[in-house]
């Protein structure tokens, strides 16, 4: 996850991070990006959510599927 230097000045002043995930991809692969991601500052990973809600884009295209 490359950073811009606006988002890493606002990374950097925040206390916590939380991490959303959806459920249809690797959770731990995602994880370990995640952290790779945050370098020395994981420590700042409070917590995870894990997403089990599909996206309007996926929901349309199944529509279209059946229509």
């Amino acid at each position: 996850m490359p950073w811009s230097a606006d988002e890493r000045r606002l990374f950097d002043m925040a206390d916590g991070l939380i991490a959303a995930l959806p459920v249809d991809r690797d959770i731990n692969a995602s994880m370990e990006d995640i952290i790779t991601a945050l370098g020395g500052a994981e420590r700042k990973l409070a917590g995870v959510v894990l997403n089990e809600l599909q996206s309007s884009v996926a929901s349309r295209q199944h529509d279209r599927q059946y229509a």
